[in-house]
């Protein structure tokens, strides 16, 4: 990645950056609104804005953030361990980033509603490096083609990460469930988007990259704001 692909995805990852963060401060305005029904599709639409910034920025950092490590680990393991790394990087590394990313990113926004939801992280960190573990492995074996497979690998990581992630939610909402499916439905598009992108050589560290991780965002924000007053009205104040 030269200077100048680096610089056309750090400008834009640095705009939503701010916008996100002015975000949290806008959300304290409608504390002293009077009407309370406008009050409310104000907070819920911030709620949604920033909820899909923090996936898109979780993406796209944990790639960032994947893509240099890998770059100085390489330097260190030198060229005689290449077989190595290059097993290394897709299997560990760059799930473990991005996972660890998107967690962190989505987490930021979550607290804001559910107070008790610090392993967030933690279950989105292993959605991605289990779906990793066990898809990458198994794409070389004729009996388990399937796994290997892009409909495979959409089953298991929408499976696996909405799952871990519905660990945290199913105590709020009788309706928790349906985070796996949009869960689900969201990779599936953001899949389809990519591509898309690769076929018309828009992906490869691309502004429009950056847009991978739309849908998830999207579709798993939709489910918290329809379903907000049970995940936000039902939380113990004294939850930390």
């Amino acid at each position: 990645m030269d200077r100048y692909t680096l610089g056309t995805i750090t400008l834009p990852v640095l705009i939503m950056v701010i916008i996100f963060t002015r975000m949290f401060n806008f959300a304290a305005f409608t504390n002293n609104m009077q009407n309370e029904s406008a009050k409310k599709k104000i907070t819920l639409a911030i709620f949604l804005i920033r909820w899909v910034l923090a996936t898109l920025l979780g993406v796209t950092v944990g790639s960032l953030l994947a893509y240099r490590s890998a770059s100085i680990l390489y330097i260190i393991l030198g060229t005689d361990k290449l077989s190595s790394f290059v097993d290394f990087y897709p299997i560990i590394l760059e799930p473990v980033c991005i996972g660890l990313s998107t967690g962190i990113f989505q987490w930021l926004v979550l607290r804001s509603i559910i107070k008790k939801s610090g392993w967030w992280v933690l279950a989105t960190t292993v959605g991605w490096l289990t779906w990793e573990l066990f898809v990458y492995p198994f794409s070389t074996f004729n009996f388990m083609a399937l796994l290997g497979s892009d409909l495979g690998q959409l089953l298991v990581v929408g499976g696996v990460l909405g799952s871990l992630q519905w660990l945290v939610l199913r105590k709020k909402s009788p309706y928790a469930g349906l985070w796996i499916v949009m869960t689900l439905l969201g990779v599936s598009a953001d899949a389809a988007m990519a591509v898309f992108m690769d076929t018309y050589s828009l992906f490869d560290y691309s502004v429009f990259g950056l847009l991978i991780g739309l849908f998830t965002g999207l579709l798993t924000g939709l489910h918290l704001i329809v379903n907000y007053d049970d995940y936000y009205e039902k939380q113990q104040p004294s939850e930390v």
